[in-house]
């Protein structure tokens, strides 16, 4: 029916007012003409019009709808109503709308561009692609198909092309910011990623709410290993949309790198809260809890990622590390070895093997897996780093020691001092050069390894070595040749420096050449005399100092500390026993308080210095594999070591003494986890020691 002329004027009102942005007046008019004209198409459509200026799109659609059973070839309707459709996340419908447009005007780019987008958003990228070429043949000056096609290119991962139509894009929309954002990622897929950042602070720069171009960053930046920057940069993401996976998903894998790894859990919990079939985000939850000391709800998480989808290899392998870590390397072997069955290619698979098969003490195969890693990804830094452990640990530190330099590109091991002069590892002569030695590693590292800088000062070297603060008193004068200075203190002036844990490297070291001294750390008189007054001081009766447990957050400290009811036995012979740890659990210290006869210095050891001097007044030591070990065994003290089944290296293997310090008696697993025969023998060395 057709609209009399005041329904016709008030349609023109509308549209007037609706191009002037008011939008309130203008559906007042369209929506009279409605009331009158129910099924006119005009103001259907113009209603419809409202409704996507106003972003309620179910509302337009229906509209829309409405709009075309009156005039069903309107390709205007028919575009718009593919638009609302998309944006209601329903692709497939909105595909056969831009279909039935395309057959009416087949000449019009933007169909062929509308269309692609709907192909994009289902996946059938080659699809797309065509449809883009087809728009940019009828419209060449259309950034949104070149942006698009770059999109489709990126897909079919053809990243070169895609820079080049991203480029044209930006080119005709030099403001394009997602254009900028997509270029980020295709210069990021060619290697080229100082460009890529760039490109994507060119976007945030343009869009500084643009989402997507924000979280593309913070992944960029965590592949970089620049990971508080990646954090901070998800965390502006998350800030304007709080429930962005990819984006809770990227935070949680740099926490993971920054081995935060309970905050990590956490993400990754928020990830499966909101995609609860997530299996990546079930296998890395798994990963975060493993690092945390979860094992048993890590294995939970991982096993529920691979019931969702059995084929990921690295949940698979992560499933073999739980199961080691849980002492069941045999059942850790069939993970990796599934892994491999699917990938032989794949090194951390190898490498993973390859550390099962130590601890199963099955060292031929170990080595010959550690190879295969290396073989298939000869820059495979942690392989190498793994394989050198390995080589020690047997004994050969010929090998062992050149491959052990690759710690230096393992993140979670490098810590980077930015020192101007050369890295000396022992190929120049150091007679009358100032040499700087650095710490880099645990407190323990720092005692056995300061051996080394007596010999670089014997060599003719003016030797300045920098030590953790904790050690600075102890180590202050250990050798009158030797500058001691703060961990975080650099000298005003020197010629060539070195890692501490790189120096057996430089000097050559092998089994037979291992500096052994009985002594080279020594306790103040000053301290020692303080600390005699307050120790047990019965003369009939052995004083023996015992650490039960190392650092607790060291990566293996579940499988070198001990549980203290373990030592009950031990504490009933009759000796004096002083506690040397620092720290104390607070289900250890009740333990203790209802033993008698075990003194408990505690927080009165302000430092090394201080446990050096109660050291210096006991008989024997026995330890977990400690900082304490290291101590003891440079003041030269006897010091009974408790050992896991697979030691670190350099404890090496099958052997009761240690080439490192002259004093050591090592006590062995023969079980992995099993502490009890270690105890029965240390309990029956100790009543020998006693009755002599």
């Amino acid at each position: 029916m057709a609209l009399n002329r005041s329904a016709q004027d008030r349609l023109a009102k509308g549209w007037a007012l609706f191009q002037a942005g008011k939008l309130t007046e203008a559906e007042a008019h369209f929506a009279a003409v409605q009331r009158v004209a129910p099924s006119d198409a005009d103001a259907l459509r113009m209603l419809g019009l409202v409704m996507m200026q106003r972003d309620r799109a179910a509302e337009a659609v229906a509209l829309f709808r409405a709009a075309l059973r009156a005039s069903p070839n309107d390709v205007t309707v028919l575009n718009n109503l593919g638009n609302m459709l998309r944006k209601l996340d329903q692709p497939r419908e909105a595909l056969a709308v831009y279909e039935r447009a395309v057959a009416l005007a087949p000449q019009l780019a933007d169909l062929y561009g509308n269309r692609g987008t709907a192909l994009l958003d289902l996946g059938q990228h080659a699809a797309a692609l065509a449809d883009f070429d087809r728009a940019i043949v009828r419209k060449s000056n259309y950034p949104e198909a070149h942006f698009n096609r770059g999109v489709a290119l990126l897909a079919l991962d053809r990243p070169a092309d895609a820079l080049a139509a991203l480029g044209q894009a930006i080119t005709l929309r030099p403001a394009y910011a997602k254009a900028h954002a997509r270029r980020g990622a295709a210069l990021h897929r060619l290697g080229r990623p100082a460009e890529a950042l760039a490109a994507l602070a060119r976007a945030i720069e343009l869009a500084p709410d643009d989402v997507e171009a924000g979280c593309l960053r913070g992944d960029l930046l965590r592949t970089a290993d620049r990971l508080e920057e990646a954090l901070a940069g998800y965390d502006r993401v998350l800030a304007a949309q709080p429930d962005l996976l990819a984006a809770l998903t990227g935070r949680g894998l740099a926490l993971l790198s920054l081995h935060q790894y309970t905050d990590a859990a956490a993400a990754f919990d928020r990830v499966i809260a909101l995609a609860p079939t997530s299996a990546a985000a079930l296998a890395n939850r798994g990963m975060a809890l493993l690092q945390s000391n979860q094992p048993e709800a890590a294995l939970a998480s991982v096993d529920a990622a691979l019931a969702l989808q059995p084929d990921i290899l690295p949940a698979i392998i992560v499933r073999g590390n739980i199961l080691r870590r849980l002492w069941q390397p045999e059942a850790a072997l069939q993970c990796y070895d599934q892994a491999l069955a699917a990938d032989p290619d794949m090194p951390e698979a190898h490498m993973s093997r390859a550390l099962a098969l130590q601890e199963l003490d099955r060292l031929a195969e170990a080595s010959a897996s550690f190879d295969a890693a290396i073989e298939r990804r000869p820059d495979y830094a942690e392989g190498r780093w793994n394989r050198s452990l390995f080589w020690l640990q047997t004994g050969d530190l010929a090998s062992g020691w050149p491959d052990y330099e690759w710690r230096q590109l393992v993140p979670a091991l490098r810590r980077v001092r930015n020192l101007s002069r050369p890295l000396w590892l022992g190929a120049e002569d150091i007679a009358g050069q100032r040499l700087f030695l650095h710490w880099e590693q645990g407190q323990g590292d720092t005692i056995q390894f300061c051996r080394y800088a007596i010999m670089a000062a014997e060599r003719g070297a003016q030797v300045t070595i920098s030590v953790q603060n904790s050690l600075l008193t102890l180590l202050a004068g250990f050798d009158r040749r030797v500058a001691v200075i703060g961990q975080d203190a650099t000298p005003s002036a020197f010629d060539l420096h070195c890692p501490l844990m790189s120096l057996p490297l430089a000097f050559g070291t092998e089994i037979n050449t291992i500096p052994l001294s009985e002594r080279y750390l020594s306790a103040s008189d000053d301290r020692r005399a303080a600390w005699q007054q307050i120790l047990p001081g019965d003369p009939r009766r052995l004083r023996i100092g015992v650490v039960w447990q190392g650092n607790p957050s060291h990566p293996n400290d579940h499988n070198r500390s001990t549980a203290l009811p373990l030592w009950r036995g031990l504490f009933d012979l009759p000796a004096d026993f002083i506690v040397l740890q620092q720290e104390i659990a607070a289900a250890d210290a009740a333990l203790l308080a209802a033993w008698p006869g075990i003194a408990c210095p505690g927080a009165a050891l302000r430092d090394f210095a201080d446990t050096a001097a109660v050291i210096a007044g006991l008989d024997l030591v026995i330890t977990v594999d400690s900082s304490i070990a290291h101590l003891a065994g440079a003041m030269g003290k006897p010091v009974w070591i408790l050992l896991p089944q697979n030691p670190d290296y350099r404890w090496l293997r099958d052997r009761a003494d240690s080439p490192w310090y002259a004093s050591a008696r090592l006590f062995r697993q023969t079980e992995a986890a099993n502490w009890l025969p270690v105890f029965a023998h240390l309990c029956h060395a100790l009543r020998r020691r006693i009755a002599s």
